[in-house]
């Protein structure tokens, strides 16, 4: 984690200091990233760097838990829902700003493919681990909400559904940011749908399933 010293740096310049960590990473990955080339983008003496974090890794994993934050303030809460329809809706809404909030910063996708899709150290798997396990817990929760307007099947623990949703979406998720550089504005504003009724498909009552698929089309 950062020192002290970063913490209470001005906002401006923290952030100058994290953006240049994200373009790197997301040119050259973990691996090919330099410490070197973060500190020259970020216009910093490689000593002061030093004062800021304990090297590399600690400045990656601030970097990561930075956007992760960033994107937590984003995406917010899904939408008050009345019905099953209206469940299924209101997380579809959060994944379409889930793909919004990528598309918008120019170095977010290059960022999540660095740590998702390349090789990491132990620490940044483990954050990675980390946040998998609260946002599981998170859906859990959000299911039993679901369940109480009949929108979630009731044949299967909302524990094992909320686990089976998460690598659903870790598979999505990583064929997403690798086929990121070839998607256009029609597939990422399709992608949030066709995401979201695979969820449905999972986990959702087949008769719900059927009613949304005749609605449609």
């Amino acid at each position: 984690m950062p020192r002290p010293r970063f913490e209470s740096l001005e906002p401006d310049r923290r952030a100058a200091i994290l953006d240049a960590a994200a373009a790197e990473l997301a040119g050259a990955g973990f691996e090919g990233s330099s410490y070197n080339r973060i500190i020259a983008r970020a216009g910093v003496s490689k000593g002061a760097m030093y004062y800021y974090f304990d090297g590399k890794e600690d400045l990656v994993l601030t970097t990561l838990l930075d956007a992760v934050e960033r994107a937590r303030r984003v995406l917010g809460e899904p939408p008050p829902f009345e019905d099953a329809h209206g469940f299924w809706d209101s997380l579809g809404e959060l994944y379409e700003r889930a793909v919004g909030f990528v598309a918008a910063e120019p170095t977010m996708a290059g960022l999540l493919q660095s740590v998702f899709t390349r090789p990491v150290p132990t620490s940044l798997g483990q954050a990675v681990a980390h946040h998998v396990a609260q946002l599981e817990r998170w859906l859990c929760g959000f299911l039993e909400q679901g369940r109480a307007v009949g929108a979630v099947r009731d044949d299967l623990s909302t524990s094992l559904l909320a686990r089976l949703l998460t690598a659903l979406g870790d598979v999505t998720d990583r064929w997403f940011l690798a086929h990121w550089d070839d998607l256009g504005p029609e597939d990422l504003a399709e992608y949030p749908r066709r995401t979201l009724e695979l969820h449905v498909r999972v986990a959702a009552p087949l008769e719900l399933v059927l009613e949304r698929e005749r609605r449609n089309g």
